[in-house]
């Protein structure tokens, strides 16, 4: 079960179930038939992975508890004839795992973000036995970072692994043209530097430490920047929004609030630094991987999950999370940064994302985990632990 997006978590997966289609793998990503009315991006993935060989299934009200619980959703899950299922959501594992037991299948957790408690004290202690829960029933967990991975160990009996993030090192999509024609369509001039930030207007990316540092710096450096902001936010973050654009006005055409677009490779690759001011993540930012991949330096908050073998002043800087000084600092030193220097650290980011974060490797990694509870080395008729019996008394009396 997944989001079908061309973007993030969502392009984790599409990834992953095309590496098993490759394989030899019959693959079936189901999700909610209301996504496609909200992001209208699904059609393409959806194509993309039909060519690839994977099937698509639009199953109404499969999203949530209640949802993946019903007569009509457990029946036409039934109806696919699997193997194994696969949740690669933290917030539907739990009626996920539950679903598994039901159809007596084998169960596999894909996590990409850790375990977030944050709504009242009763709420979190629920949230959290029930997470636990569906964690130790699972087959295996296998987390997006070494981070995740040592978070849900202590909740596991089983094995947990790291399925490190990775992404696609591309060549050049654009000419010197195309690139003078972004940044002049953004407002930057020949002499100053585009900064970019790919992330969707939300708590957990920080919108607003950035739109701060920014504000910090303004006016103040030798050379004129403009930081573009891509990503949009769901309605009930709507007033975080109407915040971020309030704080960006006094800057002017300094700052692009651009909303969804669909040329971010471009635009990356029209770039010089890319930036993000995470409060956590599941790991390094599938985004700040891919502003490596299109030769930028990176800016990024230490929230625990840093690159290994990563070089301060090499493939980028680290700031500490939510301190617009620092951050601020941060960028206007790239902002003043020779262009030659700019140049070296871009390749060296490249060239780290190469190196490190290879996803030809992530893909074959991920199928290999996935393999080891296929059909050919458990049955799908096995027997679940108590601990599944016990998440299925849970879920039904939540629903009383």
């Amino acid at each position: 079960m997944f989001t079908p997006t061309a973007y993030g978590a969502g392009r984790v997966v599409a990834e992953y179930a095309e590496a098993l289609a490759e394989d030899g793998h019959s693959v079936v990503l189901i999700y909610d038939r209301d996504v496609a009315t909200v992001d209208p991006r699904v059609e393409s993935i959806e194509n993309d992975l039909i060519d690839a060989g994977v099937r698509v299934e639009r199953i109404p009200g499969l999203t949530g508890a209640r949802g993946l619980m019903s007569t009509r959703v457990v029946r036409s899950v039934s109806g696919l004839k699997l193997d194994l299922l696969l949740a690669t959501q933290l917030r539907d594992a739990p009626a996920m795992s539950v679903l598994a037991a039901l159809l007596r299948l084998p169960f596999i957790m894909l996590v990409q973000n850790p375990p977030q408690f944050q709504s009242g004290p009763i709420q979190r202690v629920l949230k959290r036995s029930v997470y636990r829960l569906a964690a130790r029933s699972a087959d295996r967990v296998i987390g997006v970072s070494s981070e995740i991975a040592a978070q849900l160990a202590p909740w596991r009996r089983g094995p947990t692994v790291a399925v490190l993030n990775a992404v696609r090192v591309d060549e050049a999509v654009i000419d010197a043209g195309q690139r003078a024609e972004i940044r002049a369509s953004l407002g930057v001039g020949p002499s100053d530097r585009l900064l970019v930030c790919v992330g969707r207007i939300h708590p957990q990316k920080d919108p607003l430490t950035l739109i701060d540092a920014v504000c910090s710096i303004h006016g103040s450096t030798e050379r004129r920047f403009v930081l573009v902001i891509v990503g949009t936010a769901r309605p009930e973050h709507a007033d975080l929004a109407a915040e971020v654009r309030r704080r960006a006005e006094p800057l002017g055409e300094d700052v692009v609030l651009a909303g969804f677009r669909r040329d971010v490779p471009q635009l990356l690759q029209a770039g010089d630094l890319f930036v993000l001011s995470s409060l956590f993540e599941g790991g390094p930012s599938l985004a700040a991987l891919e502003g490596m991949a299109a030769g930028l330096p990176v800016v990024l908050t230490d929230h625990g999950s840093r690159l290994t073998e990563f070089e301060e002043d090499h493939q980028g800087r680290y700031v500490p999370v939510a301190d617009p000084e620092r951050l601020g600092a941060a960028l206007a030193h790239y902002v003043d940064l020779e262009p030659a220097e700019l140049e070296r650290q871009g390749a060296c980011a490249r060239s780290y994302v190469e190196t490190h974060r290879s996803l030809s490797d992530a893909r074959r990694q991920f199928v290999e985990q996935v393999e080891l509870h296929g059909p050919d080395s458990s049955s799908p008729g096995r027997s679940r632990p108590s601990s599944v019996r016990t998440l299925i008394a849970r879920w039904r009396s939540l629903g009383r």
